[in-house]
């Protein structure tokens, strides 16, 4: 045994007690921080999914050319029934009846 008196060897150990907590406590921080930022990441995913889905959603193909080409608003039965850009982009498709 070395000749360290006992209160060096207290105040040594409780240095290195110290400097354990610190780290300790930089560790949790550290962590507590990436969760932070995971859950974060999630939840903006996650909402934008929701917005995503309630906002933009998938026309079916026989109005697909009416929501992504056509300029009116409305349209009579007979105008849909005739409508020849409706109709024509169907066709390319092969989805025409």
């Amino acid at each position: 045994m070395t000749d360290v008196p006992h209160d060096a060897a207290y105040e040594l150990a409780q240095g290195i007690a110290e400097d354990m907590r610190r780290q300790r406590r930089e560790d949790d921080k550290a962590q507590d921080e990436r969760e932070r930022a995971e859950m974060a990441e999630k939840a903006k995913s996650s909402t934008w999914a929701k917005v995503k889905a309630f906002v933009i959603q998938d026309a079916p193909p026989e109005m697909a050319a009416c929501e992504a080409e056509c300029c009116e608003l409305h349209c009579s039965k007979a105008q849909w029934n005739s409508c020849q850009r409706r109709l024509g982009a169907m066709e390319e498709k092969g989805t025409a009846k």
